[in-house]
Order: C-alpha cells, then structure tokens, then sequence
C-alpha cells in the first residue's frame, strides 16, 4: 500500500473514534520501530546526533527502555531517542566539542 493511499484513507475518515483507532494503531507501530531500533545499539558503540544546528559525538553508556544513555566527548551526558541518532565512523574522542 502506497502512502498516499493511506493518507487518503485517513482524510476519508468521518469519525472521532475512526481517527481513536488509526492513532492506536500509529502508536503501536511507533513502538515497535523504536524497540527495533533499541536492538541496534550496545554499551561502546560510538554515536553521533544533530542538536541546536551542531553534530554532536559520544559513546552509548546504556540502552534504556525507549531512549540510550550516551555520555557526549565534552562529558555532557544526553538520553536519546534511536530515531535521533545513528552510528558514528568518527572514532576519536573530541573534548573540545569541535569538529
């Protein structure tokens, strides 16, 4: 199914419950990527995220229940949603919070 036949579908509803229904279900599908995306990562492995228009780098110290824990080069510590962040090929560790 082709997303613009699902966004069509969903501006085809007439009800509130219809539309209590489909956020249900989005709901769960958000949850189940993002556990997916949780099994990606392990304690080491090295990290990279956007914040206030800057990349940021750090080491995955825990993998919670929705978030990772990862302590950021500058020592900041950060919780992160999987979706925010990908693995990093930048191996060094950069305390002075620049490229």
């Amino acid at each position: 199914m082709k997303l613009e036949d699902i966004i069509v579908g969903i501006y085809n509803l007439t009800t509130f419950e219809d539309l209590k229904v489909v956020q249900s279900a989005l709901k769960t599908q958000r949850t189940t990527i993002n556990k997916q995306q949780l099994q990606e990562y392990k304690k080491g492995d090295r990290v990279e995220w956007g914040y206030g228009g800057e990349k940021h780098f750090g080491t995955v110290e825990k993998v919670n229940p929705t978030t990772i824990s990862v302590q950021e080069d500058n020592l900041t510590r950060w919780r992160i949603a999987p979706s925010c962040m990908k693995k990093s090929t930048n191996e060094e560790v950069n305390f002075s919070g620049q490229d």
